[in-house]
């Protein structure tokens, strides 16, 4: 087992819509979004809309290669060259992709996995991550996990599972997570005008979750000087102090071991919330004493009714059960029902 551990805003279908023609003859810039959506896109048969576009084209594209044993790697190049220039910028700094932890490829309230492992092995195979484990949680399910990090920003783009919430890209082709931070329109978004997706968000989220964790916020700053243009410059000199910030940490002591695992879901209000359906950013993360480390799991808007719930007064105190949510895989965790605290600060 692997060890423990937009400059263009997307609104009315602008992303991967161009005026003029496209031949090729010019070079793509870091993160540009496809120059054509691939299969027919939007596809409003399953409720798709413009800001999927072109990802879920491309997605669909992905997968029906796969299908037919095609060089998905080439295809996936030629249809989203932004997004592997990205990706080759991002795998050089590997030490990174240990700030993230695992996640589940399977989402329990839509019953389907969420995006097809042929594009996960692929997207892990351009960031230098390792490969898709297989590992049984619960009574005999067996389900395949990944690095977080990397699921939850290429590999969402590329899901065509429409879940309960929506699909799963939703959180970065919107601009709402930018806007409520008060930053440029998609710079924690899939074509950022500096930086890269993985970069950008691994920085912002990972500013705020490892605010008191040394080790975590020395390997954030430890970007070489030459590859610092890889995280935009507003997100690296954004005040996150002013930040106002909830924390449910959910601590369990292992059974039988000197094992702590603490489950830790930040709140952060959005300074200027573009619209009144997202109130906060929720980022969810895992320290665990097995390494002394912590790691990012996931992150994205929520509306009151989930700061309701994750800070509910008659959740606190001790001896409550708890388990991982989100999609995240802790070894020994996962798919258990443990007692343990949970407080709020």
């Amino acid at each position: 087992m692997p060890k423990f551990w937009m400059a263009t805003i997307f609104l009315s279908g602008a992303l991967g819509c161009r005026t003029g023609a496209d031949d090729g003859s010019r070079l793509r810039e870091i993160g540009e979004p496809p120059a054509s959506g691939g299969t027919s896109c939007p596809d409003v048969s399953v409720s798709e809309v413009a800001t999927d576009c072109p990802w879920a084209g491309v997605a669909r594209d992905l997968q029906q290669a796969l299908i037919q044993n095609k060089n998905v790697g080439t295809l996936l190049d030629a249809e989203a060259p932004g997004i592997t220039a990205s990706m080759q910028n991002d795998a050089k700094i590997p030490a990174w992709l240990d700030l993230w932890g695992y996640a589940i490829n399977f989402d329990e309230n839509a019953h389907g996995i969420i995006v097809d492992p042929g594009i996960v092995d692929l997207v892990n195979q351009r960031m230098g991550a390792a490969r898709q484990f297989d590992v049984t949680i619960g009574e005999n399910i067996t389900r395949s996990v990944t690095n977080a990090g990397v699921q939850h920003t290429y590999g969402y783009l590329f899901s065509t599972l429409n879940t309960p919430y929506g699909y799963k890209r939703a959180r970065w082709v919107n601009p709402n997570v930018s806007y409520g931070f008060g930053l440029e329109a998609g710079l924690l978004g899939p074509s950022p005008s500096m930086g890269t997706l993985y970069m950008n968000v691994t920085y912002f989220a990972g500013s705020i979750a490892f605010a008191a964790d040394a080790a975590e916020l020395a390997m954030l700053a430890a970007v070489p000087n030459d590859k610092r243009q890889i995280v935009a410059e507003a997100i690296r000199n954004f005040d996150y102090k002013s930040l106002k910030v909830s924390r449910l940490s959910e601590s369990l002591q292992m059974p039988g071991s000197s094992r702590r695992v603490v489950l830790r879901t930040d709140l952060v209000k959005f300074p200027r919330p573009l619209v009144p359906t997202d109130v906060a950013w929720l980022i969810y993360s895992v320290y665990d004493s097995v390494d002394g480390r912590s790691r990012l799991i996931s992150a994205f808007p929520v509306g009151q009714a989930t700061v309701d719930k994750v800070t509910a007064i008659d959740k606190l105190g001790n001896d409550k059960a708890i388990t991982t949510v989100y999609n995240a895989y802790v070894p020994g965790v996962s798919g258990i029902k443990l007692i343990g605290s949970r407080t709020l600060r």
